[in-house]
């Protein structure tokens, strides 16, 4: 057999199957095709076939199944290199310019099969650039042996279905499928969850990709309600995925329970893994934003904040010191050194800086933020109490303990006041 890692296909190849399930289908069809039906589990209306939908004679003529079914009981890319090589006829394996059509793989593409097909490529296009560049993607659906008809046929697809690991080792990043961006069904999918966090135990680059529509509906979000999309990534819990296949979700809770820490480690370490994806996908989106409208402007600098707040809490404190610097001398220079909003930039700042043991000049931006905060919003604010309580604990910090017990009671005071 083709080893599993060397049976990912080109760009063209998932260009030229779409086009010619198009041809077959016609294209309103196509738009609607999923990977159960591309595999043959259902038919076009959505219908289950037969037991589940394995047996080959049940499936429609141009289904994965139906066209390995009679030939290699393999996968259907195995199955077009046997039928290259036995006819001689090379143009099956190669694209209309000659380039070959399969290869070793260099992007593992995780998704959901109840989803249309022509969707995942243009989240792997629009997401992920995939029409530029030489790489290969793994897709299960044409690289793993499909069938379960005979003996045979169930063994090969047992040997692929175990080997996703070995795919996952080789390739150089995965692509984790996003929609709709605000709660991806993948995030649901224990196979993707189980992807997504051995790509990271591998070493290997995570990727989310989504469509042009998610990404312009993430970007709002990310300037606007980024502890929305924080709350989203914290909810993530791999003990309340499924998968289709009830087989497939023990096997794999088996091999999360097997990794150290458990299901509860699990989760942390993907969490982790995921904060650091949207911390990539916010710096790209603030360089573009800057690049579309300047150094200066405020919607990038707001979103600039966001990017030094995400540093600020995965620990790197340096660069997050920088950027919140560079938040704070835009909004002086546009908003004038008393506004609210500088005072909350100089709050992130000591923050940061209190993290680094800079508490000298973390205490004199929180009196700065202390000062601003009363005159803008009166002292009896619940925003005044707040700076209270976290200036009296670097107070606290320092052995400066003189004005902590009444800043603590002050605070108190407010608190009790505003909220009851």
């Amino acid at each position: 057999r083709v080893p599993v890692e060397d049976r990912a296909m080109s760009w063209q190849f998932l260009i030229d199957m779409h086009a010619s399930l198009a041809a077959e289908l016609g294209n309103g069809c196509t738009c609607a095709l999923n990977s159960y039906q591309t595999v043959g589990d259902k038919d076009l209306a959505g219908e289950w076939q037969g037991d589940f939908g394995k047996d080959p004679s049940v499936c429609l003529p141009w289904c994965v199944r139906a066209l390995a079914a009679a030939t290699t009981t393999r996968s259907l890319v195995e199955t077009i290199l046997r039928a290259a090589a036995l006819s001689g006829d090379a143009t099956l394996a190669h694209d209309a310019r000659g380039a070959p059509y399969f290869g070793r793989a260099d992007v593992f593409v995780s998704y959901f099969w109840a989803a249309p097909l022509s969707e995942l490529l243009a989240a792997l296009d629009d997401g992920g650039g995939a029409s530029t560049g030489a790489r290969f993607f793994w897709v299960d659906i044409f690289a793993v042996a499909q069938c379960k008809h005979t003996p045979e046929a169930v063994a090969h697809n047992k040997a692929d279905v175990g080997a996703f690991e070995t795919v996952l080792a080789a390739v150089s990043e995965t692509w984790l499928w996003c929609k709709p961006w605000h709660d991806p069904a993948t995030f649901g999918r224990v196979w993707c969850l189980f992807e997504a966090l051995k790509t990271v135990d591998f070493g290997k680059k995570l990727r989310l990709v989504m469509a042009a529509e998610e990404k312009a509906a993430l970007r709002e979000t990310l300037v606007e309600r980024i502890e929305d999309i924080m709350g989203i990534i914290s909810s993530v819990d791999a003990a309340k995925a499924n998968a289709t296949n009830l087989a497939d979700k023990t096997m794999i809770f088996g091999k999360i329970d097997a990794r150290e820490g458990g299901v509860a480690q699990f989760n942390a370490d993907l969490i982790a893994a995921l904060r650091g994806w949207l911390l990539d996908a916010a710096r790209a989106e603030l360089d573009a934003m800057v690049s579309e409208r300047g150094d200066d402007d405020l919607d990038a600098n707001t979103l600039r904040n966001v990017v030094a707040v995400l540093l600020n809490r995965l620990g790197h404190y340096g660069e997050a010191e920088r950027l919140f610097r560079k938040v704070l001398a835009v909004r002086k220079s546009a908003l004038g050194d008393k506004h609210p909003r500088v005072a909350t930039s100089l709050s992130n700042l000591a923050s940061v800086l209190q993290a680094q043991g800079k508490l000298g000049e973390a205490e004199r931006m929180l009196r700065d933020v202390l000062a601003i905060f009363k005159s803008a919003l009166g002292d009896n604010h619940p925003n005044v109490g707040g700076v209270l309580n976290n200036l009296a604990g670097l107070l606290q910090d320092q052995g400066k303990l003189a004005e902590v017990e009444s800043m603590y009671r002050d605070a108190l005071a407010i608190y009790k006041s505003a909220l009851g």
